[in-house]
């Protein structure tokens, strides 16, 4: 069994090592975050849509009510982003 040795980084290396981790976490929840608030707005439409479809208020209203959650969150993350720049 052979085992590899990998030096440490220098004093500057690891605080640039240390640096990014935070922001790739960052850009993954963002990224994240956006595919929920896609999924909720097309899921809200969806069930908006079959609401009408059906003539059922309440699923309508409820689809509504997710959509209006997804936009929020999108406005949310952009506003995130508008951040960073």
């Amino acid at each position: 069994m052979s085992t590899t040795f990998t030096a440490p980084l220098s004093g500057q290396a690891y605080r640039q090592h240390m640096m990014s981790m935070p922001r790739e976490r960052e850009r993954t929840m963002t990224a994240n975050e956006k595919a929920k608030a896609k999924f909720e707005q097309a899921t809200g439409a969806a069930a908006q849509a079959a609401g009408r479809a059906v003539g059922n208020e309440s699923l309508t209203a409820k689809g509504r009510a997710q959509q209006m959650k997804g936009d929020a969150r999108e406005a949310k993350e952009k506003t995130k982003d508008i951040g960073k720049h």
